[in-house]
């Protein structure tokens, strides 16, 4: 079946019975604005439960339109940031509808307001959300000036006209200035496109401008890149090959029953494989992949992405809202101090330790923003805030003296494997700037390591609990100057005390200064052991 309004219809029937979205007007979104203007024609595709696999809409176009229209696949578009082919990290994609919208419905967005999209990746997500702004109300950031171009093409091809601009949303100054021209919303006239600068021009479609033509888009340039990339190094003391996966620093081990490692929700992790036709240890979750870069494995033509130039946005009143399509660990306080009190701001929140989390902040007139945590969200992170999430745990070991050693009778994997999500933020929260990674022993003898690592990077703490079946207790070596395992311990115990507080019970506040984990209220933030 290739027609897209019945494959649009099918995929929001899916998404609104399983509740990932709630409001039926999204359905007018996803006809506006059909997923598959923004899909190449050869691309690759990462479904949950599946090894990533290759869809080309010319030698099997039914499967490149099921993957294209699955409410849980993401469609990958670019590895090592261009450098690299299928066989590196993805660093550029269409996200998942089941993920990608409930980020959108969370800032229930209306006609007239200005958002602030972070991430243009294939454009899809401004597009979305010039249906219910208006197009010229949408100011979409691109870090990579070839993502942007691609972006804008697809644009043009749904006839969409928001405003792309090219640079580094991390470091953008956000200062309102004189009012820009306002659209309505649906059903309102868009002014003739201009390109403010910095911005990515590309023609000027009228708005509301159906699409031309139902077949797939034509693709841009294809990101076969060069073919090479070597062997994935392996883990320490004999872990699993890892991956520098969307956001993540490492391999993710299923937990019990297949859930996520502090399992943020009931989808499992993702697919997304090790190379061509087969997955990996090192498999992340590829549904939420945004658009703005996972660690590249090689040096390319985007790694100097963190110094980036920041993003020249055009003046404007106060954005209303913030969309957010990166995994983010400390949120810029200008994105808060850019909104009007009263907006909103969704993104992924991905804290060093945990998988990543969704979050709505509502900003508050004090210039605060806070919101509770919603639930899963594994993105590839912003590029400015990629710091050594790639860097193999053994380097940490490498670059501190001889160890401090220990026992422990708590099981290391616990930490990791608890699934719900509580765990993860109540450790993002007390143990703050720690990367937690558990590698299993190739060989099936059920041993594994769990790596406490300071995010900071090689140099700084870190700590190893070695776990065996049988053993009443386990071996803990640690080095630097904070007792990451202790901390780690006090705070597993302070959560079982709390009577194991899910997801929902947490939350996270930005301030001009910094931000902290809360929970049940803003006024009962967590406080790290000092």
């Amino acid at each position: 079946m290739s027609d897209a309004a019945a494959r649009i219809d099918a995929l929001a029937d899916a998404l609104l019975a399983r509740g990932d979205i709630t409001d039926p007007a999204w359905r007018d979104v996803l006809h506006a604005v059909p997923r598959h203007l923004f899909v190449p024609r050869a691309a690759w595709a990462a479904t949950p439960g599946r090894p990533r696999r290759r869809i080309d809409a010319d030698a099997d176009p039914d499967g490149w339109w099921d993957a294209v229209y699955d409410p849980s696949t993401a469609i990958l578009t670019q590895f090592d940031d261009g450098a690299g082919d299928e066989r590196r990290a993805p660093t550029s994609s269409l996200s998942a509808p089941d993920v990608a919208l409930p980020f959108l419905e969370s800032l229930h967005p209306f006609g007239g307001q200005r958002v602030l999209d972070v991430g243009t990746g294939t454009g899809w997500t401004a597009a979305a959300l010039g249906v219910r702004v208006g197009d010229r109300n949408v100011v979409s950031v691109e870090v990579d000036a070839r993502v942007a171009a691609r972006a804008a093409a697809n644009l043009d091809a749904a006839g969409r006209t928001p405003i792309l601009v090219i640079g580094d949303a991390a470091t953008a100054e956000i200062a309102p200035g004189e009012a820009a021209p306002r659209d309505t919303g649906p059903g309102g006239t868009a002014p003739h496109r201009t390109a403010p600068h910095g911005t990515a021009p590309h023609g000027t479609a009228p708005h509301g401008t159906a699409p031309r033509g139902t077949g797939p888009s034509e693709p841009g340039p294809r990101d076969t890149g060069p073919s090479d990339a070597g062997p994935r190094e392996a883990g320490p003391r004999g872990t699993a090959p890892r991956d520098t996966g969307p956001g993540e620093a490492g391999p993710r081990e299923a937990g019990p029953g297949g859930s996520r490692p502090g399992g943020a929700g009931p989808r499992g992790s993702g697919p997304d494989s090790a190379g061509p036709g087969g997955a990996g240890p090192g498999d992340a979750d590829s549904r939420g992949i945004g658009p703005c870069g996972a660690e590249p494995r090689s040096a390319g033509p985007g790694d100097a992405c963190p110094g980036a130039a920041p993003a020249a946005l055009p003046d404007g009143p106060p954005f209303d809202l913030v969309h957010v399509a990166c995994g983010v660990t400390a949120v810029p306080a200008a994105w808060v101090a850019g909104t009007r009190p009263g907006g909103a701001l969704a993104l992924p929140w991905m804290p060093d330790f945990g998988y990543g989390f969704r979050v709505c902040l509502a900003v508050l007139p004090d210039g605060t923003a806070t919101g509770r945590l919603a639930g899963s969200a594994g993105y590839m992170m912003l590029r400015a805030q990629r710091g050594h999430r790639g860097t193999p745990a053994r380097r940490w070991a490498e670059a501190a003296g001889p160890p401090r050693r220990s026992s422990t009778r708590l099981d290391p994997r616990l930490l990791v494997l608890t699934p719900g999500g509580g765990l993860a933020a109540a450790m993002a929260g007390l143990v703050p700037g720690v990367r937690a990674d558990l590698g299993g022993d190739p060989e099936p003898t059920g041993e594994a390591t769990l790596w406490l690592l300071d995010a900071a990077g090689p140099g700084g703490a870190w700590a190893s609990v070695d776990y065996a079946p049988g053993r009443t207790e386990f071996e803990v070596e640690q080095a630097g100057d904070r007792d990451l395992w202790a901390e780690a311990e006090s705070a597993f115990f302070q959560w079982l005390r709390w009577g194991r507080p899910p997801l929902h019970r947490f939350g996270l506040t930005v301030t001009p200064t910094g931000q902290h984990v809360w929970l049940d209220a803003p006024a009962n933030p967590l406080h790290p052991p000092r």
